[in-house]
């Protein structure tokens, strides 16, 4: 049944207000359209939003459900109980059952909140009978027998309708009742068989032919049965009171009561069953012409002509998908056969999309070999997916669609080193043809290039994403982005932008679904990544404390990790190494499942100290030796392709090494990895190993260089404010830094605050009165005023000769907003408000001439 689909539902349940002329608010709408793209709409924010909706309610509102027995999902059974049972006060329902219903009754018979009728309460009493049957038969019956119909019908109101039809025109209604008394026939039965005997025999063809029909209007009824009169034959049925029901106010469209017309529809199967199947193909063709694709898809399986019904499937999953009734849309797959799926490079393309994002790879991949197979290279000399001419002129979409889903299940699977070149190869080819697939490429691209330390990305590229996302009414791919942007300030060392970023993409997540959406849990596992490392330790707990009510496997693996990390960080600096072993076994259990490189990198890297303290170095050598840590053997080489997950692996390979005694070894890697990201101005990562590279500088001995090392990761994480890469290393640090303090010969290097900060978070104190300071600071210098990059220098510059924000744009190939982005940043960076005065500052400093 479609109603058993959420979103296909709660539709229902909007249009069905909207008619009342009762206002809402577009909210619950614009989540269903916006979670479209991206498979079905998630429950809790569907509840969340509509039930803050319905809470505004200022008149009374009545929904009507009539059969909720049919309804079996699980998530409108509890979408319902919560609206019952939530305080609104001008909201009522009215729902009839055959069945128990499985809702919160009994908790809302205590609360007195509920009216119940059973079918004792229902049926008709004998009086009630005879007063319903007297004004509606001309024939008086005695007492006698309107108590032989009351009983045989047990007060049935529907019986006894179907009694006053039977008995309509009869002249000796003694023999129908002797007849009605026969116990060998149900009494539905022999009623239908009485109410269409008494029918003519156009009648009774009519009522047969459209008893399949679960609603229909004149056109529909002339297209089954072949004839241009079906209004009048209407309107006959209607007269005769023969169980129709008008649907709307105009009177064009009208359903049979239900057990009356599967009473027919049985009756037509059983004895036409050739004529039922004739009737059937009918009402698909014109439900399909007409639209109606789903009905007609209904029509094709009663036809039994699964190929019909896949073609139209076919046709219609774009649509199922795109208005998130991916429900409706698996349910259709799964009642074809397999040979009939797997010839349909649609349905496969959209099914291959939902399973991507449910992380149900291997049917994606399935789906997807599907559509591949048929792609043969007669037609184009694409450079990425030839086509056959089966595909005839839709060939180009399909090779369009193809490209970006088997794109986006390589990033899903964290397959880094093909996702990269596969999104600048569907960039070429494809370009601008889809807005939403073009963005979402974009985006990731900027992800990967990320991932592969290209951390440049400007912002009015951003935007131009930003704006073809809510042009394709892909709104949710906003947060996806925001939090792209966000990772890579934090990979570049700007803590602040991103955080802001991260911030924005949570609080847009949460106002298109909701705080517990999984749509937020994507900013939200980052942001607590974040908040961590500036040491605001009760925030992030509480980030991740709020994901446990989720899956582990949701959106990208930057996610995952994040949440599962800082988890691990969180649990290590509580002192529960137990709870940080179990968060990392979840995690390898998820990459292992999966297998996520990248995953299983970071796992390795936070085990390895995990176990090195605790005193566990053979542990820690052994674990390094596991099969799923192959990668570790190319740690040391930067050709070919390089990523974060090679880092993680070479921190790990070089805290073991140095631990057997293999200290120039560790202290190799390590610089070449230094080295590696601050020419790339990953700063996140740099100041990482610069302060792990100190603290064994230190161990070997060589105090001056674990001091100059240290130096330059104090440099490079004052300005963002860098604090929990410093405290995780543990006491080494401490020592180092407690020796710069009593140094002066390092003046004008870094800010004394900074080192003073980073002490207090130790729990220790710079004795003033003693220590000169390290950085002479200028009245109204920004401490972090040292943190320009190369392209704000020229900004500068170029200010400096008198040229305008439109010249500084023309003659640095950038966007204006981007020029005016940029001057926010380094009037931030240098505590000035005006550009003559930072142009002043610049030069008082030496940065420009």
């Amino acid at each position: 049944m479609q109603d058993n689909d959420i979103v296909r539902f709660v539709s229902h349940l909007l249009e069905a207000t909207r008619r009342t002329g009762l206002v809402l608010s577009n909210d619950t709408v614009s989540l269903l359209s916006s979670e479209a793209s991206q498979g079905e709409a998630p429950f809790a924010s569907l509840k969340t939003t509509l039930l803050n909706e319905l809470s505004f309610l200022d008149a009374d509102l009545f929904l009507f459900f009539d059969d909720f027995h049919f309804i079996k999902d699980p998530r409108i059974l509890d979408l319902i109980s919560s609206l019952l049972l939530a305080p609104i006060e001008h909201l009522h329902f009215v729902i009839s059952s055959r069945q128990q219903l499985a809702l919160p009754v009994a908790r809302l018979r205590a609360l007195g909140e509920i009216r119940e009728f059973d079918a004792a309460m229902l049926k008709f009493s004998s009086n009630e009978a005879m007063e319903f049957m007297g004004a509606r038969i001309d024939l008086p019956l005695t007492q006698v027998q309107m108590e032989h119909l009351w009983t045989k019908t047990e007060g049935w109101i529907a019986s006894l309708q179907m009694v006053t039809i039977a008995m309509q025109g009869l002249s000796d209604p003694e023999a129908f009742l002797r007849q009605f008394s026969g116990a060998d026939r149900s009494i539905a039965d022999f009623l239908v068989e009485e109410v269409l005997n008494r029918q003519t025999e156009e009648v009774q063809r009519f009522l047969l032919a459209t008893s399949i029909l679960d609603r229909f209007n004149s056109d529909l009824c002339n297209a089954v049965l072949e004839r241009r009169d079906s209004s009048s034959l209407i309107d006959n049925v209607e007269d005769s009171n023969l169980f129709v029901f008008s649907l709307d106010r105009e009177r064009n469209w009208y359903r049979y009561h239900k057990l009356f017309a599967d009473l027919l529809r049985k009756r037509l199967v059983d004895r036409f069953p050739d004529e039922a199947a004739i009737y059937n193909r009918r009402a698909c063709n014109w439900l399909a012409e007409n639209d109606y694709i789903a009905d007609a898809i209904e029509h094709a399986f009663a036809a039994s002509e699964p190929a019909r019904a896949g073609a139209l499937i076919d046709e219609i999953s774009p649509t199922l998908l795109a208005s998130g009734q991916t429900a409706t849309l698996r349910r259709f797959a799964e009642r074809l056969p397999e040979s009939v799926a797997k010839s349909l490079p649609r349905l496969q393309l959209e099914l291959a999309w939902e399973n991507t994002i449910l992380w149900r790879f291997d049917e994606a991949r399935h789906a997807l070999k599907e559509v591949r197979s048929k792609l043969v290279d007669r037609v184009s000399g694409s450079p990425v997916y030839p086509a056959e001419e089966p595909f005839g002129k839709e060939a180009e979409l399909f090779r369009m669609k193809l490209a970006h889903r088997e794109f986006l299940l390589n990033v899903f699977t964290d397959d880094i080193e093909h996702s990269l070149p596969a999104a600048k190869l569907w960039i070429a080819e494809f370009g601008d043809r889809d807005k939403f697939m073009g963005s979402s490429v974009g985006g990731i691209l900027m992800m990967l290039n990320r991932e592969t330390y290209q951390c440049e990305h400007t912002q009015a590229h951003a935007q131009e994403l930003r704006n073809q996302f809510i042009e394709a009414n892909a709104i949710y791919g906003t947060v996806f982005l925001d939090t792209v942007v966000g990772s890579i300030h934090f990979a570049r060392g700007e803590l602040q932008l991103a955080e802001q970023a991260y911030l924005q993409s949570r609080a847009d997540a949460i106002r298109i679904q909701s705080e517990s959406s999984t749509l937020a849990t994507m900013p939200s596992a980052q942001l607590a990544q974040l908040l961590y490392e500036k040491n605001n330790l009760g925030e992030a707990r509480q980030l991740v404390e709020n994901l446990n009510g989720h899956p582990s496997e949701f959106r990208f693996v930057d996610s995952v990790i994040a949440r599962y990390i800082t988890a691990t960080r969180l649990a290590r600096t509580d002192g529960m190494t137990g709870k940080a072993h179990d968060a990392l076994d979840l995690a390898t259990r998820i990459a292992d499942r999966y297998a996520l490189p990248r995953l299983h990198a970071h796992v390795l890297a936070e085990r390895v100290p995990l176990l090195i303290s605790d005193g566990l170095c053979r542990d820690a050598e052994r674990l390094i030796l596991d099969p799923r840590y192959k990668g570790v053997a190319a740690v040391m080489s930067f050709s070919g392709h390089v990523d974060t997950a090679k880092e993680c692996f070479a921190i790990a390979t070089a805290r073991i090494a140095f631990e057997r005694g293999e200290r120039s070894h560790a202290l190799k890697i390590l610089r070449r990895w230094l080295n590696w990201t601050r020419e790339r101005q990953c700063l996140r990562s740099s100041i990482r190993l610069a302060v792990l590279l100190a603290c064994l500088c230190y161990r070997s001995g060589d105090k001056l260089a674990a001091r100059r090392t240290m130096i330059d990761a104090l440099r490079w994480g004052s300005s963002g404010g860098f604090t929990r890469s410093f405290l995780d290393e543990g006491p080494t640090v401490v020592v180092i830094l407690e020796e710069l303090a009593d140094l002066t010969t390092e003046a004008n290097v870094f800010s004394i605050a900074y080192l003073s900060f980073l002490l207090s978070a130790f729990g220790r104190q710079i004795d003033k009165k003693k220590t000169p300071p390290i950085i002479q600071m200028q009245q109204g210098e920004s401490e972090d005023a040292r943190g320009l990059s190369e392209r704000e220098i020229e900004i500068l510059q170029l200010t400096s000769t008198n040229l305008v924000t439109s010249e500084i744009a023309a003659a640095l190939g950038l966007a204006e907003s981007t020029v005016k982005w940029y001057w926010k940043r380094i009037f931030e960076k240098l505590g000035v408000h005006r550009r003559s005065l930072a142009v002043r500052v610049a030069r008082m400093r030496g940065l420009i001439a």
